[in-house]
């Protein structure tokens, strides 16, 4: 895993980055955002965490906000949710 991978994605992928922002700043009131690149098989993936104390609370919202992200984003990123 590789977080020096993940700021660089950032740095190339801002749009995409700012929707993942937007999409959680609406429901979770404090969060860390965590952009990795994995690799798997060959082949790289980008893998951002999601990082809350409030998800337990909001573990509902953040899913619908994850579900409906997914269908945004491109195949490549995968959105994790871990609580604190």
């Amino acid at each position: 895993m590789s977080i020096h991978e993940g700021a660089k994605w950032v740095l190339k992928n801002r749009e995409t980055f700012e929707k993942i922002l937007r999409t959680y700043k609406g429901v979770l009131s404090n969060f860390t955002v965590v952009p990795q690149v994995e690799e798997w098989n060959g082949s790289k993936q980008v893998v951002v965490t999601v990082i809350s104390q409030d998800l337990k609370e909001k573990f509902p919202q953040a899913l619908r906000a994850t579900s409906e992200l997914a269908k945004q984003l491109n195949g490549n990123v995968v959105v994790e949710l871990f609580s604190l």
